[in-house]
This record gives structure tokens, sequence and C-alpha cells, in this order.
């Protein structure tokens, strides 16, 4: 019988920690192990491949909808399936939130991990809870991981198991994400980009973190030093509406492509010249190592692990400079041959298989 493991997290959109999950999934020996998913929402980008692997996804009610209407769902579901899971994988943000984990004890769940992928928690109640929760971790879990070190030092400092916490990478499939001419070039047809054109990028969701305003205001400066660029977008979230707007009062309806969800994100990456990344903050972007993977020239803030950093194509910019600033830095850079970026990534254990490896012979046990 195939070892399960039950991820617990609040959706399995296009994001970090979803596209990590995946990676795992897709790589994992399917005969010997089996994920599941309890999720606080029904819509799920990754449903039909999910379900093609042999996986079931499970809902409960969300938090905000009442802390005792959650726990009681949480109860009862883990009545329901008691002895069923081998171990439960909760991956979060912070602290603020352990009732998945309580209940899995309580029901008999031996292997209880958490995994840290964020380096802060917006929101003053969360933070609160963070601190008070922290004692309670060495209780409710059994392993203690981490996207980064500064991951790691956001969610277990000071809680007595930063000893045992240890840092899994963010693997990716390198062949997949490595630089292809093939795939610039059917991206560029398929948005109508000339050949010649720059092109920036940027991954991830249309939220507050990922600092999508800053992004228009370096491209608006950029193209006064290349009219010919292209800024191209992909993802969507709560913020695309305004930055849509935005993008229209700048008059740069021309300039800017909103190519939304895309599962095919290696194909983009290598169309794009520029890979910009200024978040306010983030643990380890899965973005980050699929962009210096391709071979894309990667600028992002200092605010982002300086983990982040694997390869020659990666730098950081500070979120103090201005974006005229980092427009002029991005003109100064110096194209590398993207070829060899793999190798780089590889060298630093960021492959898939070393990812599946470390679970399967230390966690998934």
């Amino acid at each position: 019988m195939a070892y399960t493991v039950l991820h617990c997290l609040a959706r399995m959109n296009r994001g970090g920690a979803e596209t990590m999950i995946m990676n795992i999934f897709r790589h994992i020996d399917r005969k010997k192990y089996r994920f599941c998913f309890l999720l606080i929402e029904e819509d799920c980008d990754y449903k039909d491949e999910i379900m093609e692997y042999g996986g079931i996804i499970y809902t409960i009610p969300t938090r905000s909808q009442g802390i005792v209407r959650y726990c009681r769902a949480l109860d009862s579901f883990f009545g329901e399936h008691e002895g069923k899971f081998d171990a439960i994988h909760y991956h979060t943000s912070s602290l603020s939130s352990l009732e998945v984990l309580y209940y899995a004890r309580k029901h008999g769940i031996k292997t209880r991990v958490i995994h840290s992928h964020s380096t802060v928690q917006s929101g003053l109640v969360h933070n609160i809870l963070h601190w008070i929760n922290k004692p309670l971790i060495g209780m409710l879990a059994t392993d203690w991981l981490a996207c980064s070190k500064v991951a790691s030092d956001w969610l277990y400092k000071y809680t007595g198991v930063m000893e045992k916490a240890f840092v899994i990478n963010n693997g990716i499939d390198l062949n997949r994400f490595a630089y292809d001419k093939s795939f610039r070039k059917e991206i560029r047809q398929k948005h109508d980009i000339q050949e010649d054109a720059l092109v920036i990028g940027h991954v991830g969701r249309f939220d507050e973190v990922k600092n999508h305003k800053f992004l228009l205001e370096i491209f608006s400066e950029f193209l006064k030093i290349h009219p010919e660029a292209v800024l191209v977008c992909v993802g969507r979230g709560i913020l695309f509406d305004e930055i849509v707007g935005m993008v229209r009062d700048k008059g740069l309806e021309r300039k800017v492509i909103f190519a939304g969800l895309q599962s095919e994100i290696y194909k983009y990456l290598s169309a794009f010249d520029y890979f910009v990344f200024p978040s306010l903050y983030e643990g380890l972007p899965v973005a980050l190592v699929e962009a210096q993977a391709s071979g894309v020239m990667t600028i992002c803030s200092d605010a982002v692990s300086p983990e982040s950093r694997l390869s020659d194509y990666l730098s950081f910019r500070s979120l103090n400079d201005t974006a005229e600033s980092w427009a002029e830095y991005m003109g100064s850079i110096e194209f590398l041959d993207r070829t060899e970026a793999p190798s780089q990534i590889r060298e630093k254990g960021y492959g898939i298989d070393s990812t599946v490896a470390f679970l399967t012979e230390k966690v998934y046990i």
C-alpha cells in the first residue's frame, strides 16, 4: 500500500508553494507515495493533474467563517479519515493557525510536517498569534521544514526546534526550464512581439507583496532607454484590475501584455530578456529558481532572501533605490550564455530529484 501524505494549505493555484508540491508529485514514485490535499478553497488549478496521478482533494470551511466551525470541521475530517494518512504536510507562512496540526495529532497521524514558505506575515492579529503560538510548534509537529534559512528563522526561532529544522530546496525540473530558442519564438509570435524587442517579464500573483506598481514604474523608466521594450506579466490576483487601470492611465496598453495564468511558464521564461522581481518580501521563490534555470537576467529586490541567488544570472537591487536607478542598472547588464544556467542551479542542489530524495529518505518514512 502506498505511503499517503495529506498536504494542507489554503488553495492549489499556481503560486510558489503549490508549484513546488506539484513538482514533487510529478517526480516522486507514485507507486510508493500518494498525495492527497486538504484545502479551504474549492477552485484548484491542478485538479485534473492531481486526479490523473491518483490524488484526492478535500475541502473544509475557512477559518474566517468562524473558528468553532473550522475546528469542528477539522475534528470531523480527521476522525472520519483516521488511519488513512501516514503523514500530514502543512504548508504555511506563519504560526497564526496551528489547528490542523492539533487535530492531526489528536487523531493519531504520527508524521506531522510543518513547512515555512515565507519570511513575514501581514496583519497585526496574524503576527500576534504567530508569536503566541511559537511554544506549541515543538509539540504539535514532528518535522520542521523551510524553503530558506530566512524562512526557517521566521517560523522556528525562539521555538526550541531551530536545531531540528531543515531547509529543503525548492527543486525544479531543470531540463524543462532550460533555455529553448523555439519556445522564445513561439511565445513572441503568440503575443505579436517583435523578435528584436527587449522583453521584461514577471511571473506571480497580482498581490501587494509582488509590488507590481513599482514594476510598472521601473518599466516606464526603462522605456526611456529602450522604447521598443515590452513588459509581459504572467498571473492573476486580487490587484489585477487595479494594475490594468494603472497601465491604462499611463498610456501603456500597447507596451504591457497581461498573459493571465499559464501552465507552461518555462516557455515564457525563454521569451524574456529580463526577469524583474521587486517583491516586498519572499522566502525563496520557486519563480526565481525557474528564472535562473532558464538563464534570463534576473533582477530582484533586496527584500528577497539572499539565498535566492543560485547563479550568476541573478542580482539584487534595493527597494530604496528609484525606479530610474533600477532601469539604468538593467540597461547596463551584460547578457550571459543562457545554455550554461541549468548546470549552475544543479550544482546548488535545486534539481527536483534532490528534493524528492530528501523527502523520501528523511521525512516520509
